[in-house]
This record gives structure tokens, sequence and C-alpha cells, in this order.
């Protein structure tokens, strides 16, 4: 009887302990299993540079200078002494402001923990972290000292306090040995604690004596200044970088500053890129000679008014007004020149910054107009990128310009694209050695007379006239050259002059004039289409000879390198439509050379016209579009004729009309959505490819550009799909050209990307790109030190990784309760 006792002991467990396990199992098939798969590595973040995010271009002037430790200023962070670098006298370093007699100095700051931190031997007992670990306060107090002021951190309200004398007629003094308020925090001047600094509050009476540099550089975090109506300037000599890189700086009141003593103010609102207010009124420049990067990145002004500046003793004002991108226009006809000696990209609206492993660089613009015709340039030597992407520049007045002792004008126009004259007539050239990308991009000039030029000592030439102007999937861009002369005839040009894509993209080109001294005519990469013709002696270009007729390419290499005029023939073709699109009448084309008229006239019989596109009657040259004519049926209601055979606003009733364009595969699959077009009746309306991943564009339709008619319309582009296999990595077919500047080539030969097509805001990004040795601003504005983006490699926590193990044990528990239930069924038999 124990024995049976126990067997059902035994049998009651088991069951027991099966009933238990399936009861586990079923409940962990209900339980969200979280395991963390892998979080490894340390989260990056890429700096990219901002336009104005370059210290360099203060910081590497001087790229030979060293940098080496001060023996006299020490920063203390908790007890331990660090010493700061030490500057150099000629110009700033990457790690800290220096001064002029090569000694920086940094203030001393000290932390002092106001609730948490006792002093050694203190017997209080230690804080119980289990019972007040919520109630344990982070507030930390940094004190420190700038020259002979006490300088105090609430790292709370991240408010740096600089106390000085409560006597103003004893001012506390502040000279060259204080050094930027930003070693206060770090021995480079540099981190997080320094872009944290939110206000600096003046508390007392302060005297700025001699030369004290870069105040308030790198304070990125820095929206507001009180307290400089304290601050007593009468005796500084310089305020160069005072408010270098203060990004976060919407306004600032120096209407109290007096600056007659002043000899420099480079850089000194260099980076301020949200400033958006600035009175200078005030401002006594009478004995400053430098105004180097003054506003240089100062974005965000929409106004600026320097009518007052003395300016007479300035000798540099380049990058002066460098990428100060809302200003309209610019005032600056009182300003005397005639000591300046560098316009260096002065109103350049370009900005560029490197590191090794990126570049980022791009344009904004809002100026479109400057009138520099009271400027005395007769000392200035580089004028080179002067006005650089000025995009929307549009009158530009450099007619009284002496440019006898200038020797660089690299870029000086380049990207002024709405620019359509310039008046060089007081060109002087005979100094000038470098040429490079003088008029590139200057799509919109109609004339451009450079007849006067002396390039006897122009060594370089590349992409001089460089546009960009090509083919893209069988259509033009409509940056396309509006220069339809040039002539070079006296240009210098040897052998060993660089001349690469000299010509390259000036489609519109009809009449070039060569002189026997152009020796390097095969490199400059003439690639207009058509045919030129050779005019002879003693003809008009209306009438050439045509001796010689050649495409681009072989008039490059078959010119005989005598003096000789070249005329391109052009054609202009008339359409006529009615309606609906549909052809009334073949098409008729006129071919003649620049400065042939033409003239369409035609009647149609049945039909009245009512619309014209393009010019009906003009000389080629001035007009190279095609011209459409629209008839409508005489019979037909609102002609809309008037009789003369021209538009007379056939739009009377305002009749909306509509255009549906279709982008379809090849079997007539929808692959992007259709756009509708609506207008007036008559109006004529343009339509659009599409840049489609994976497929490229077969055919434009023919009423691809027309009128809006009275019946709806529609417009069908077809593509074909690409071949994978031969896809270009990294690139769709269809896509926009990608923005791989080459321009800057130092070899002049090198052939421009042609998939570079220039835009402005969309060139923010951080790109790799290569470097070249004619960048606008080098050796002014290369960044500083910058952590390359890495990739932030972390792993997402993984769930229900565990469900094998679920259901293991379920079948467990399962296969022990048959394994009970079958042993008390043995068990009830043997009884039995």
């Amino acid at each position: 009887m124990n024995k049976g006792l126990d067997h059902n002991k035994r049998t009651g467990a088991l069951l027991f302990s099966s009933l238990t396990a399936a009861a586990l199992g079923l409940m962990s098939l209900n339980t969200n299993v979280v395991k963390a798969d892998s979080n490894s590595g340390t989260q990056d973040t890429a700096q990219s540079f901002n336009k104005n995010d370059n210290d360099s271009r203060v910081e590497t002037r001087v790229a030979n200078n060293t940098v080496s430790q001060a023996n006299n200023q020490v920063v203390t962070t908790n007890n331990a002494n660090t010493t700061a670098p030490e500057g150099n006298a000629n110009g700033t370093t990457d790690d800290a402001d220096e001064n002029q007699n090569g000694t920086v100095n940094s203030p001393q700051g000290t932390n002092t923990e106001s609730d948490s931190q006792t002093s050694a031997g203190n017997d209080q007992p230690e804080t119980d972290i289990t019972k007040n670990e919520n109630k344990i306060s982070t507030k930390t107090t940094k004190e420190g000292k700038w020259g002979n002021a006490k300088l105090s951190y609430d790292s709370d309200t991240n408010v740096l306090t600089v106390s000085g004398s409560t006597d103003k007629e004893n001012p506390t003094i502040i000279d060259k040995n204080a050094g930027m308020l930003a070693l206060f925090f770090s021995p480079t001047g540099r981190g997080p604690e320094v872009a944290k600094v939110k206000k600096v509050i003046f508390v007392g009476h302060f005297k700025i004596v001699g030369e004290v540099r870069s105040i308030f550089m790198r304070l990125s975090g820095l929206t507001a200044i009180e307290g400089l109506q304290n601050v007593d300037t009468s005796e500084a000599t310089t305020m160069y970088c005072w408010f270098y890189q203060c990004n976060s700086l919407e306004s600032v009141d120096l209407s109290q500053f007096d600056t007659s003593q002043v000899t420099s103010m480079e850089s000194m609102f260099d980076g301020c890129k949200n400033l958006k207010e600035l009175d200078l009124q005030n401002f006594n420049t009478a004995k400053v000679t430098n105004m180097t990067c003054m506003f240089a990145g100062c974005e965000s002004l929409k106004k600026l008014n320097v009518t007052k500046f003395d300016t007479s003793n300035v000798t540099d004002m380049s990058y002066m007004f460098n990428h100060c991108a809302s200003l309209t226009t610019i005032d600056v006809h009182n300003f005397d020149t005639k000591n300046v000696e560098n316009m260096k990209a002065m109103f350049s609206m370009y900005y560029y910054g490197a590191s090794d492993t990126s570049i980022v660089f791009g344009w904004d613009s809002s100026l479109v107009s400057l009138d520099l015709s009271n400027f005395n340039t007769s000392k200035v030597t580089d004028m080179s990128f002067m006005f650089m992407k000025c995009t929307k520049l549009k009158d530009l007045n450099i007619s009284s310009f002496d440019t006898s002792q200038v020797t660089t004008m690299n870029s000086m126009f380049q990207g002024c694209n709405k620019l359509t004259s310039l008046d060089l007539s007081n060109f002087k050239t005979a100094n000038v050695t470098d040429m490079y990308g003088m008029f590139r991009d200057t799509n919109s000039l109609i004339s451009l007379n450079v007849s006067s030029f002396d390039t006897t000592n122009v060594t370089n030439m590349g992409e001089m006239f460089y546009l960009y102007a090509d083919t893209y999937h069988g259509e033009k861009y409509p940056e396309l050259s509006n220069l339809r002369t040039l002539d070079i005839s006296n240009f210098r040009i040897s052998e060993k002059t660089k001349c690469g894509y000299m010509l390259n993209g000036q489609v519109g080109l009809l009449v070039l004039k060569l002189g026997d001294n152009v020796k390097n005519f095969s490199q400059m990469g003439l690639n207009t289409p058509g045919i030129w013709l050779n005019v002879g002696p003693g003809r008009e270009i209306q009438h050439p000879e045509g001796k010689d007729q050649w495409p681009s390419d072989e008039l490059m290499k078959n010119w005989n390198g005598k003096k000789e005029t070249y005329v391109r023939q052009a054609t202009i073709t008339a359409h006529y439509q009615d309606e609906e699109g549909k052809t009334l009448a073949p098409d008729e084309s006129f071919t003649g050379t620049y400065g042939t008229n033409y003239d369409f006239k035609k009647d149609i019989p049945g039909y009245t016209l009512i619309a014209t596109r393009g010019k009906v009657s003009g000389t080629i040259g001035k007009e190279l579009d095609d011209v459409i004519f629209v008839y409508k049926k005489k019979d037909s209601d609102n002609s809309g004729s008037n009789g003369h055979g021209t538009n007379s606003g056939i739009n009377d009733n305002n009749t909306i009309a509509r255009v549906e364009v279709h982008y379809e595969d090849e079997n007539g699959n929808q692959i992007a959505p259709n756009v509708i077009l609506s207008g007036n009746v008559g109006d004529g309306y343009q339509t659009e490819t599409k840049a489609i991943s994976g497929y490229t564009l077969k055919t434009r339709p023919n009423n691809a550009t027309g009128f809006f008619t009275s019946q709806p319309q529609d417009v069908v582009y077809v593509y074909t799909k690409n071949d994978q296999s031969a896809k270009e990595p990294g690139k769709e077919p269809g896509q926009e050209p990608s923005d791989n500047d080459n321009s800057h080539n130092s070899s002049g030969n090198a052939k421009p990307n042609k998939n570079k097509k220039g835009t402005h805001k969309t060139n923010k990004k951080a790109t790799k790109e290569k470097k070249s040795t004619s960048k606008p601003n080098e050796g002014r504005r290369q960044p500083g030190k910058s952590t390359g983006a890495s990739k932030k490699t972390r792993t997402l926590a993984q769930t229900g990784s565990d469900w094998k193990s679920q259901v293991g044990m379920l079948l467990s528990g399962a296969s022990a309760l048959v394994l009970s239930l079958l042993g008390v069924g043995i068990k009830r038999k043997r009884k039995e």
C-alpha cells in the first residue's frame, strides 16, 4: 500500500509539474521579449561647413606661424592646471587668440560646485545618495579672470558676467594680455562649453587699451551682450575679430563705441550670419587701414549704411562684403579708395570651405545693382573673384575703373549670369598675368568688347569665356549663350599660355574674329554647333567668301593662324498651325549669317492669323528663336483677329483651356504623375520633361510647346527603361547634372565637368570635391579643424528572438502531461 501511495504521490507531482510547465509556456507566448542585439560605437555628429563657420579665413592667413605655450597664464578647472597655447604676432592661430607681442593670455578660471563640493579634511558626513539622489544640485559656477576683470559663468543660465570697477573715473583696464573670452572655457577657445554661452553682461566700468583682439570670437551661441555702453573704446587700436563667428547674434548696440584710434576692423563681424541690423553711423574710421572680411558672411543683413565711413587710409578691402547674401544694393558712393591695393572678392557672393574629407561651397545673392563709378582703383593689384557669383546683379557700373596696376582678374565676373552688358573700355591689362575664368558663366551678356585687351603677360586664360551650355537628352538647357560676336584678334596667346576650354559652351556665337598672334587656338575647346565660314578679305559678314567651311572642331584644327573673321550660319524656322496645333502649311526656314534680315509673312486661305510666338521679322543674331503662327478658320466665331495679321489679344472671353502632360513608357504605362496646365485660349504654353529614375527620354512630342485652344490637349512624353547592367553607378538617367565643380583647375587645360549645373541654395551641402589652386577663398577662408562624419553603427533592438525557447517549453510541458496521464491509466488497469 505504501508503494501504491508513493506511486500516486509521484504521479501527482509529475502531473502538477507538467501542468505548471504547460501554463508557463502558454504565458510566455503573450510576453514581449526584447533583447538588445548590440549598441556599439559612438554617436558622431557630422560637422558640415556652414558658409560662415570657417575659422580659417582668419586663422590661416599666416600658415607659417607656429603655436607655443603661454607661460604666464593658465586655465584652472577643478584645480587642474593647463596652459593655453600661444599665438603669433602676425596673425591668429588655430587654437587661440594672439596679440602683437606674440603672447596669448587666457582668463584664469576655477570651478566651484555650490552644493556638493567640500573642502579637504571636512568631517561632514557623506551624502546619502540612495535617499537624496534627486536632490543633488548640478549647478556649477565657474570663476576666473579676464585681464584685470573678474569672470563668473552660471551654467544654469549660460550667462557670463564680466565684473569691473564701480568707479567710472577709474575703470578696469583691459589690455592685450586679456585674450578672447572663449579661452576662459578651454585652452583652445573651442568646445561645447564655448558654444553654450548665451549672454555676456558687463557690470562696472572698463577701458580697452591698445591691441585687444577677438573679444567675443567663437561664442557661437551668443544672443545678447549687455553693458557695452560701460566699455570705453577710445584708446582701442584694433577691433580685429571682435565678433567673429558670433553666429547667433541678431543685433548689437555699438552706438557708444569710440573708434577714433582703431586701425584694423578686419573680420570684425565676420561670420555673424544671423545679424539682422547694424548701426554704424557713429563709427570713426579715419585711421582704419584694414577692412578685410569686415562684413563677410553677414548673410541676414538686409540694410547696411556705410555712407559715413572714411576709407581714405584703407589699403585692403578684400572680402569686405563677401556673401552679404541679403543686401540688394550697397551704397559705397562716398568710398575713397585711392589707397586700396586689394579688392579680391570684395563683393563676391561665393563661399567655400574645406577639410581633408569634405568641401562645402555655394552662393546666395540678392544684390541687383552696384554703382562703383566713383572708385579710384589706380593702386589696386588684385581684382580676382571681385564679383564672383553675383547671380542677380543686373546693373554694374565700373566705367571709371583704372586697372593699370592689376595683376590678376581671375574669375572676376564669374557667375554674373544676369549681366547683359559690361563697359570695359577703360580696362588696361598690360600687367595682368591671370584671366582664368574671368567671364565664365556670364551667359546673359549680349555684347562684350575685349578687343583692346593687352594680353602680352597673361599666362592663364583657361575657361575665360566658358559657359555651361550643353545638350542633355536631346534638349538644351536655358542657360544658353546670348553672346553673338567675340573679337580676340588682338590677343597675344603663345603656345605656353594656358587656354584650355577658353571658348567652350559659347553655343550662340555667330561671329569669331581671330588674329595671327593667337597660337594656341586648338586648345580652346570651341564646340559651337553648325558650320563656320570665312568672310575673306574685303567682304561683309553678311556675304562671306565661304572658302573655308568647317564645324568647330575642324576649325580649331585647320585654321592657318592668319587673321580672319569666321561667321556661322543660323537658321530660323516658321511654323504654321491651327488652334489644335495641327500643321496648316509646310514649315519655312531662313538661313543666314549674323546681321542678315529676315521677314516671315504668310496668308493661308480660309484662315485668319490670331496669334504669333517669336519675332516674325528681325535680324539674325538678335533673334534666333523659331516663329509660330496660329490661325483660326474665318467662319468660326470670335476670330480674335484685328485685321492686321498679329496677335490681337484673342482672350476677350477669357476662356480657360487645359493641357494635360503625360509621362509614359513605350507600352503606354504611366511612370510619373500627370501635369495639368491651364490658361486662356490663345495663350502659349510650354511643357517640360521629367527626370524619372530608371528611365531615359525617348520621344519628345511635337506639341511640347504650343497654344491653349478651346479643346483639351494631351502632350505625351515617351520614355524607355534603362539597361540596369549599363547604368552608371550613383547616377540615374534623366537626372540633373551633378555639381562637380572643376572650374578652378590650375592647369587651365583640364576639361570642365560637363555635368556641372550651377545652383545656389542647393549647393549648401558638404560635398567631396577635388581641391584646386584657384579658389576665391584660398589663404583666407579655409576652414578650421573639423570632425569628419562617421556613420553611426547602432543596431536596433531585436524583439521576439526567443520564440523557439517558448515553444520548446510548451512542448515539454505537454509531453510531461501526456506521460503522466498514460502512467495513471496503466496503474488503473493493473488494479483492475
